[in-house]
C-alpha cells in the first residue's frame, strides 16, 4: 500500500498588523500572497515544488495560513524554520523593509508539521458580520 503524503505550503502573518497597526485585511493578505508567491518562485526548480504545480495537482494544492503575534516571534519563527531546515521566503513590505510574513516552500505536511503544530490559524477578528 503506497504511503498517502501531503505537499503543503505553510504562510505564517503577523497578527498586530491589523489588531495593533490597523492594516486593512486587504493588505494583510497581500503579505501572505507576496510571501508565498515569493517561496515559490525561489523553489521553482525543487521536486516538490514541480509537483505541488503540476497541471494534474493545480487544483488540489494545501496551504494554510497562520498567525504569529508580532515581529519578534515571527522572526524567533524563521529561526525554527531554519533550524529544522525548511527552505522559506521571510517577506519584508518596502519601503519599510518590514517583515510581515513567512512562506515555506511547498513541504511534505507529515514530515514537518510538528514545526507548526501549536500555532493556531489565522483569522481576521476585525471583519463585523453582514447583514
Amino acid at each position: 500500500m503506497a504511503e498517502s503524503r501531503t505537499i503543503i505550503q505553510y504562510i505564517i502573518v503577523r497578527e498586530d498588523l491589523a489588531r495593533d497597526l490597523h492594516w486593512a485585511a486587504g493588505a494583510v493578505v497581500a503579505q501572505c500572497c507576496h510571501a508565498s508567491t515569493a517561496a515559490i518562485w525561489e523553489n521553482a526548480d525543487d521536486d516538490l515544488t514541480k509537483e505541488y504545480l503540476h497541471p494534474d495537482n493545480i487544483n488540489r494544492m494545501h496551504k494554510v495560513v497562520l498567525k504569529c503575534k508580532n515581529l519578534s516571534e515571527l522572526l524567533k519563527l524563521q529561526t525554527k524554520v531554519k533550524e529544522n531546515g525548511i527552505p522559506h521566503k521571510l517577506w519584508l513590505e518596502l519601503p519599510e523593509e518590514t517583515p510581515t510574513a513567512l512562506a515555506t516552500k511547498p513541504i511534505i505536511k507529515e514530515e514537518f508539521c510538528g514545526v507548526f503544530k501549536k500555532m493556531q490559524l489565522y483569522r481576521d477578528n476585525i471583519v463585523k458580520a453582514v447583514g
